[in-house]
């Protein structure tokens, strides 16, 4: 029987000129090997020029000494237990600290060869995961369905704002979603390489590594177990019967047991060896951080829909509707069209190919348990950015699939046109998110959808610059323009509740950080902040504005005169 997508081998060949008799460059797979090959010198170029334009993330700092603490810890043979010494609160340990120890060892190799700045390794060190990520929902779409599905799936992630946008300054998400990309590529090959031999052993290690990683960034990989459960009993559901009368379920039973073992062991294995908390704590550590990050105790409140909610108490819809209003409209539409088709394929006993249904899955059963465990959330979709992949993955799906329809019906040497149409409408279909990611730029990760009327029609009902990176903007003005009102050659300044390392590299030297309990020259106010304003009475000499609204402002003290 044929898969529901034919995958690369299964593909027609290309038109071959009459004049030479070799294919044309446009013709089979060339053409969207060749777009590919495109995008992704368009994506480098976009990460090493935009690096140092996108601002910082009021984590990164954070984040950043986590991963340098760890880094130590393990070149200090773990005499150097730094790690540990955050306040309790934060539950610093129980976070996995892998990207953040990759990051350290790029800086610190960057600032031993070239003298590189700590902070810009880390942006373009971040983007470029960020690529992979793009990279590794190509392999997807190959695995799934060839190129042209995997160039679909790739553009699908490119236009989607809160990923591109992001790329530079979110460690912990971000790379988390880039690591799940990996793990469902490796599950997808595995499950068509199930039958190979023993070869299954060596793939099944894979994806145990891949789940281990992930998990040292995020313990929400862990789904994958049940994910890959999952998966096992629906084989059992579709296949059982026919395996216990061929006499073949004992053998299907005993290998689904011996992959599952390894899978375990991989996963475990990595974990550890990438997160030094289980290694100082091999039996209650991992149970520990279950605990943590399923109720983690972030006990301020969040603007949702108008009203501000505690993030350890939010509304069952605070992610659905996160999906709604924070895509494009098209990915939801196409990803409800693909989830609708798979569906319809399984009632309907057509679907000789499972794999679109891990990819549903993928998607909805961590987002069914994000609902159902009232998981601690804010900073809009960030907590479940994972989900979104797996999602446009489904919407890439279902247009190709309606190409491929298309073509079928006009006739075979109509497929490359008709899937270059395909293509071109997704990019027309997404003038605008352009147009809006234009318009917020270098804000993109605030993007909203038309039904919720863009970002203009967000505000004052959802969180939009939760992040605080408007405060780059902010001291770049500063730093050009302080002395109008500073009567002194040297003045103060503080980042409101921010930290400093937000804003220290672009601010001169003749500007200081204020000393801890005196009040400073200058200051930003992020109006994103939930707290009340440290120093109401001084005045704003500058707004960081996006369409209209202020994100940032920048104030001085009351008796400086411009």
């Amino acid at each position: 029987m044929t898969t529901i997508l034919p995958g690369p081998a299964q593909q027609e060949q290309g038109r071959v000129s009459p004049v030479t008799g070799t294919p044309r460059w446009w013709s089979g797979n060339r053409l969207p090997r060749l777009l590919l090959a495109l995008l992704f010198l368009v994506l480098l170029g976009y990460v090493f020029t935009q690096a140092g334009v996108h601002g910082r993330s009021y984590d990164e700092p954070l984040q950043d000494n986590y991963g340098q603490r760890t880094l130590s810890w393990y070149t200090s043979g773990g005499q150097d237990k730094r790690f540990l010494e955050y306040r309790d609160d934060l539950q610093m340990p129980q976070h996995g600290p892998f990207f953040e120890t990759v990051v350290a060892v790029a800086q610190k190799v960057a600032k031993k060869t070239v003298d590189a700045d700590p902070w810009q390794v880390r942006s373009v060190v971040t983007a470029l995961a960020g690529v992979l990520g793009v990279l590794a929902i190509a392999l997807c779409g190959l695995e799934l369905g060839g190129w042209w599905l995997a160039l679909v799936a790739a553009l699908g992630l490119t236009l989607y704002p809160r990923y591109l946008g992001a790329i530079f300054n979110n460690s912990k998400d971000m790379p988390l979603a880039v690591a799940m990309l990996f793990t469902l590529w490796l599950v997808l090959r595995l499950v068509r390489r199930w039958p190979q031999g023993r070869r299954y052993l060596l793939d099944t290690a894979l994806v145990g590594v891949s789940i281990g990683a992930a998990a040292a960034i995020r313990i929400n990989a862990l789904v994958w177990g049940g994910l890959l459960v999952m998966m096992a009993a629906t084989w059992w559901v579709r296949y059982g019967r026919a395996a216990v009368r061929g006499g073949t379920w004992r053998a299907s039973l005993f290998k689904q047991l011996r992959g599952g073992l390894v899978l375990g062991v991989a996963t475990y294995a990595t974990m550890v060896a990438l997160w030094p908390y289980l290694i100082l704590n091999p039996v209650f550590g991992l149970l520990d951080s279950f605990r943590s990050m399923s109720k983690y105790p972030w006990l301020n409140s969040i603007l949702f829909d108008g009203q501000m909610v505690p993030a350890m108490n939010l509304p069952s819809w605070y992610a659905p509707v996160w999906l709604l209003i924070g895509s494009p409209l098209p990915t939801v539409l196409f990803a409800l069209a693909g989830i609708g088709l798979i569906s319809i394929d399984l009632i309907r006993g057509r679907a000789s190919d499972l794999r679109p249904l891990l990819v549903v899955g993928a998607a909805l059963v961590p987002l069914l348990m994000i609902i159902g465990m009232h998981a601690t959330m804010y900073n809009g979709p960030r907590h479940f950015l994972f989900v979104i992949p797996p999602l446009i993955l489904i919407a890439a799906y279902a247009l190709v699939r309606l190409g491929r329809a298309v073509a079928a019906r006009l006739g075979g040497g109509a497929r490359t046109p008709v899937l270059a149409l395909v293509v071109l409408a997704l990019v027309a279909s997404q003038v605008q998110v352009v147009a809006a990611s234009a318009r917020l730029y270098p804000y993109e990760y605030m993007y909203f959808s038309p039904v919720v009327g863009e970002y203009r029609g967000a505000q004052g009902r959802f969180e939009t610059d939760y992040w605080a990176v408007c405060s780059r903007e902010a001291a770049v003005w500063l730093a050009d323009n302080w002395r109008q009102y500073a009567p002194t050659p040297t003045a103060t300044f503080r980042n409101g509740f921010v930290p400093v390392q937000l804003t220290d590299n672009y601010l001169p030297p003749e500007l200081k950080w204020a000393p801890a309990g005196r009040a400073p020259d200058f200051t930003f106010w992020m109006m994103r902040d939930f707290r009340a304003d440290t120093w109401p009475d001084y005045r704003v000499i500058h707004d960081v504005v996006v369409e209209g609204y202020v994100l940032c402002q920048v104030k001085v003290r009351p008796d400086w005169a411009a």
